[in-house]
């Protein structure tokens, strides 16, 4: 389902599995999956915040960071994973493909083994979100 059909649910609760679709975007607090929305834009208000944020390592393994604009990631995704918060609902991903071309169709498994990501973020850390960002517009930068 549609990050917008999840947040309209009024039974959510902590610990509740589910699957989720949508844009995954680096914002400066962090990943985060957007409702499906057109013209793609990177402040769109409806999202679901990713709790374990440094998987962003293991995307980057397998899809390419945009160049310029306000987020480095923004691809289709398929995600399953765990609600964490049911205020402010936010999820753990155990499970995540990314659309690597655009309107393919065609979602690649991202690889999200602990032992993988843990070993980026002894090497570099946690991911730092809060990074000088590009323009709005890539083609000013």
């Amino acid at each position: 389902m549609d990050v917008k059909e999840l947040l309209q649910l009024d039974c959510l609760k902590v610990g509740d599995s589910t699957e989720v679709s949508g844009w995954i975007v680096d914002l400066p607090t962090g990943l985060a999956i957007l409702a499906d929305h057109y013209p793609e834009d990177y402040e769109h208000p409806v999202r679901l915040a990713i709790v374990n944020g440094n998987i962003i390592y293991a995307i980057r393994m397998i899809v390419p960071s945009l160049a310029g604009g306000m987020s480095s990631l923004f691809y289709r995704c398929k995600a399953s994973g765990r609600i964490s918060s049911s205020e402010d609902p936010k999820i753990v991903i155990d499970a995540l493909q990314v659309e690597i071309r655009r309107g393919s169709g065609v979602y690649c498994e991202v690889p999200l083994d602990k032992d993988i990501v843990d070993e980026h973020v002894a090497r570099w850390g946690d991911f730092d979100f809060d990074y000088p960002r590009g323009s709005e517009d890539w083609l000013s930068d």
